[in-house]
């Protein structure tokens, strides 16, 4: 059955992020078939077999899933459902996964926890500009202003030289169609390859697969064209590089869409201060202070012993942000305010008091001292 199939070239490429095992492999065809009709039987099911095509010395494994699954009908006030035929392809060639999909339920998820994405940058490298003509590019401007435009697209039989370098610095690309000799290929933000063809046989598809990924694997260098323009970057990429002093989101789709549906916006502001517990071993800390000191046989010195805090554990703390997160869900009237954590008002001792109350306890007994040290330090 697997040799009927008929595929167009239209794939996302990945590496995993550690082995390829069995149950990884059974998890994302398990959930990409959650929209499978109830009742229904597979078309074809094939679960990671081994494959050979002589003619190319090729060697790679191959999971299929075609399935009957139904969606809802929104047209007609009536029960009625539309009958469609879903599947989803994963070819493993090396160390990738080559994913083909159409209709089957969201695996994003599972994808994303064990593998990495191939993206839009790393496929503009398998090909240099004098190669291909770069025939349409669609643009999001790097802006927050009302009055600017957000996104833009250019067409042309060959847009090289024609843009801008100035406003290509400011523009990051989410969409690109080029023409590479006969073929026409699109390359969209998602990692997603499309390159027109007649519809391929399975192993015509897996031979496709090996071309690209020997084409991933020796980038060009001559990308004088698409370097021009600014680049997606991860936000962990950049914490991982510097300390910015403050990161701007642009936030105004989701504005918009929150006016537009007339959505109720819930919010507040919690702070909790002198909170002990949670392994806080940070310099100049009452009780860590205590701890280092007495293990060390040494006198605890206190900075200011007649300052007055409100020590509160961090599970007092922390049980009432759920309480407070339960009646923001319940109460209309919350909303925006903001709340300070802490004890009442009697129990707001000085450091000294604190501290005496502290090492008296310790001394009680060896088995209370455990357990209030462990509950003070939450370790």
């Amino acid at each position: 059955m697997p040799e009927r199939l008929e595929l167009t070239k239209n794939a996302q490429f990945y590496v995993p992020k550690t082995s390829i095992e069995d149950s990884v492999i059974n998890d994302i065809l398990g959930a990409a078939v959650d929209n499978m009709d109830a009742g229904a039987q597979f078309v074809v099911d094939l679960f990671r077999s081994d494959k050979r095509v002589e003619e190319s010395e090729l060697d790679y494994k191959c999971s299929v899933r075609v399935f009957p699954s139904v969606r809802p009908v929104y047209f007609i006030n009536e029960a009625l459902e539309d009958r469609v035929y879903a599947f989803i392809i994963l070819i493993e060639y090396q160390n990738y996964l080559a994913i083909f999909k159409k209709s089957c339920a969201n695996i994003s998820e599972l994808i994303k926890e064990h593998f990495a994405l191939i993206d839009s940058r790393d496929l503009t490298r398998t090909f240099g500009d004098n190669d291909v003509e770069f025939q349409k590019i669609a643009l999001r401007n790097m802006t927050i202003s009302d009055r600017a435009m957000r996104a833009r697209s250019y067409e042309a039989a060959d847009l090289k030289g024609l843009l801008s370098t100035h406003s290509a610095g400011r523009s990051i690309p989410f969409y690109l169609k080029l023409r590479q000799g006969a073929i026409t290929k699109t390359i969209s933000g998602t990692g997603r390859l499309v390159e027109s063809s007649q519809r391929k046989s399975l192993d015509e598809i897996a031979v496709w697969v090996k071309e690209q990924v020997e084409l991933i694997e020796s980038p060009s260098n001559d990308n004088n064209f698409l370097d021009a323009f600014a680049k997606k970057v991860e936000l962990s990429d950049v914490l991982s590089a510097c300390e910015p002093n403050a990161i701007l989101v642009e936030s105004t789709p989701l504005q918009e869409r929150i006016d537009r549906d007339g959505m109720t916006l819930k919010y507040k502001t919690a702070r909790a201060g002198n909170v002990i517990g949670g392994g806080d071993w940070s310099e100049d800390r009452l009780v860590p202070d205590c701890i280092k000191s007495w293990s060390r046989k040494k006198k605890v010195i206190l900075r200011n012993p007649k300052s007055t805090r409100p020590w509160q554990h961090v599970l007092d703390v922390l049980n009432g942000y759920i309480k407070l997160a339960i009646n923001l869900s319940k109460n209309n009237k919350i909303n925006g305010e903001a709340f300070n954590f802490g004890p009442k008002i009697e129990k707001n001792f000085p450091s000294s008091t604190t501290k005496s109350t502290f090492l008296t306890a310790v001394k009680s007994s060896k088995c209370f001292e455990r357990f209030f040290i462990a509950k003070m330090l939450f370790i």
